[in-house]
Parts: C-alpha cells; structure tokens; sequence
C-alpha cells in the first residue's frame, strides 16, 4: 500500500524497493506521471534493479512511450540477460 511503502520511504530513503512499489501503487490508480517519477526514482538510487525497470518499462508502455519503455527493458537485459 501507498501507506506502507511510504512509511519504509521515510525510514529509508536509500530503498529502491520502497520506491518501486510505491510506483506500483500510483500506477495501478492511473497515476502514471508519479508512477513513472518513483520507478525512475528507484534505479537512479539501484541502478541494476531489475524490478525497477520491468515496472518503469511497464508504466511507459502504459503512457504510450514505446521507446523510453524499450530502453528500460534493454537496461533490464543488460542485467540479467
């Protein structure tokens, strides 16, 4: 929940994942300018988190950005190929 995630934020904000699903939680209300924000926000803090760009890549396809979001899957790849 947004509640949770933004509780962990406050303890930490150095967590990715916190980040993540806080983005998750934005884009399942159709909030996809602060989902896009918060996914960003995760992998510039964890740049080989691969979560992190599965759900930004997901969240720009949702916002009709196919190359942004082909990039983050590429990124993705890059980690984990």
């Amino acid at each position: 929940s947004a509640h949770y995630s933004s509780l962990a934020i406050k303890q930490n904000p150095l967590l990715a994942e916190a980040y993540s699903n806080l983005g998750n939680v934005y884009k399942e209300r159709g909030q996809l300018q602060e989902a896009l924000e918060n996914y960003r926000h995760a992998v510039r803090l964890k740049p080989d988190f691969i979560d992190g760009y599965i759900n930004l890549a997901a969240a720009l396809v949702a916002a009709g950005d196919m190359e942004q979001a082909v990039q983050a899957y590429v990124t993705a790849l890059q980690y984990n190929p």
